[in-house]
C-alpha cells in the first residue's frame, strides 16, 4: 500500500484497473484528502532517465514491476503532487530489491531484502521488545543516500514491522 512512510494515518479507500489493465489504488485521510496515489506501470514504458538509471545501478536487477507514486497532503490534482516511481524485482542471488527514483532518475531509497542474521542486534531487541510475538517471514534493509535508515519486517498474519536502525523507533502494522 501507499503511504508506509507518512506521518499521517491513511486508508486505502479506492482500487481500480485502468483501461491498460494496470492497476491503481488511491490513499487519502479520514477527512477526504488524497494522499497517495499508486499507478502501475509497465517496466517499458518508465522515463527514460529512470530506466536508464537502474540498468546502471542495478545491473543484476530483473525488473518485474513498476509504480508511479503521487504524494503530497491533498493530491486530488496529481499535478501538484511529488512524483517517484518504484521499481522492484529479482536481484542477486534471487533477493527482492525495490527502488524509489525520481522522474529524472535520483535514487531516493533502497529496499533490499536481507537475512535476518544480517539485522543489527539492536533492531531485534527492538522489535522483540515491541511485538514478542512476531515472526519475521523476510527483512528488508531501507537505504537512503547510501544510509541504513531502519529495517522493514514482513509477518505472519500480514503483519509487518518498521524498525528504525539505531532501533528506537518501533511501528506494528496489520493490513486488513
Amino acid at each position: 500500500p501507499c503511504g508506509t512512510s507518512s506521518a499521517t494515518t491513511t486508508h486505502p479507500y479506492a482500487e481500480a484497473t485502468t483501461d491498460k489493465g494496470d492497476s491503481l489504488s488511491v490513499e487519502g485521510t479520514a477527512k477526504g484528502a488524497v494522499t497517495a496515489v499508486e499507478r502501475e506501470v509497465q517496466p517499458k514504458d518508465l522515463p527514460k532517465p529512470v530506466a536508464t538509471s537502474v540498468k546502471s545501478k542495478f545491473p543484476k536487477l530483473t525488473v518485474e514491476g513498476a509504480l508511479a507514486v503521487y504524494k503530497g497532503d491533498d493530491i486530488r490534482d496529481l499535478g501538484k503532487a511529488e512524483l517517484t516511481y518504484q521499481v522492484n524485482g529479482e536481484a542477486a542471488k534471487g533477493k527482492d530489491l525495490t527502488v524509489e527514483l525520481t522522474p529524472d532518475g535520483k535514487v531516493l531509497e533502497t529496499r533490499r531484502e536481507v537475512e535476518t542474521s544480517d539485522v543489527p542486534k539492536e533492531v531485534l531487541t527492538a522489535l522483540k521488545a515491541k511485538a514478542p510475538k512476531f515472526q519475521t517471514s523476510m527483512v528488508h534493509k531501507i537505504t537512503r543516500e547510501k544510509e541504513t535508515v531502519g529495517f522493514l519486517f514482513a509477518g505472519k498474519g500480514k503483519r509487518t514491522a518498521y524498525v528504525s536502525a539505531d532501533g528506537k523507533e518501533v511501528e506494528i502494522h496489520k493490513d486488513d
